[in-house]
């Protein structure tokens, strides 16, 4: 997340980590950001980007398991 410039891009961008907040039916979970910090005034956007994780995976940035969003779909929030 982090502010949009005028084009409505994100500048300054930070991540936060999600945590599990639940099991719902067949195995499918929910990931919830508890706090999200807006230390600055102004218009914010935010992206989500689901990375799959393991300790024992070799690297944590696998792209072949990784589903980028369509660029036509933009999230902005205020």
């Amino acid at each position: 997340m982090g502010r949009l410039d005028a084009d409505g891009e994100l500048t300054d961008a930070y991540t936060i980590a999600m945590e599990p907040a639940g099991e719902g039916q067949r195995g499918v979970w929910t990931f919830e950001a508890a706090t999200v910090p807006c230390p600055r005034s102004g218009l914010h956007g935010y992206t989500v980007r689901v990375t799959p994780f393991h300790p024992d995976a070799p690297k944590a940035f696998l792209p072949g398991l990784i589903t980028w969003a369509d660029a036509g779909m933009k999230t902005t929030g205020r």
